[in-house]
């Protein structure tokens, strides 16, 4: 293969202090951009303020007293289902 087709491979990093600098700004923005996810994901649920803690027993006692008779029992399921999973 001939030589004169290859160019020089040039870079804007010429010192190695240079390069540690950008490792370094690399890593912090990968730490912020994790801190920030986990943020996101940790508070993205907002719960009602009027609902009770689901281990406030007495609270919840006068809710599920006599049951509402209007739900369908696909809906009683499906809030069973939803309870069930916040518990695992």
């Amino acid at each position: 293969m001939s030589e004169a087709g290859i160019k020089e491979h040039s870079s804007p990093i010429k010192k190695p202090k240079r390069l540690i600098n950008v490792v370094q700004f690399a890593l912090l923005v990968a730490i912020m951009l994790i801190a920030m996810l986990s943020q996101l994901v940790t508070t993205g649920f907002d719960a009602s303020k009027n609902d009770p803690a689901l281990s406030d027993k007495a609270a919840w006692a006068p809710r599920l007293k006599g049951g509402n008779r209007s739900l369908a029992d696909t809906d009683v399921k499906a809030a069973v289902d939803y309870f069930a999973g916040m518990a695992k």
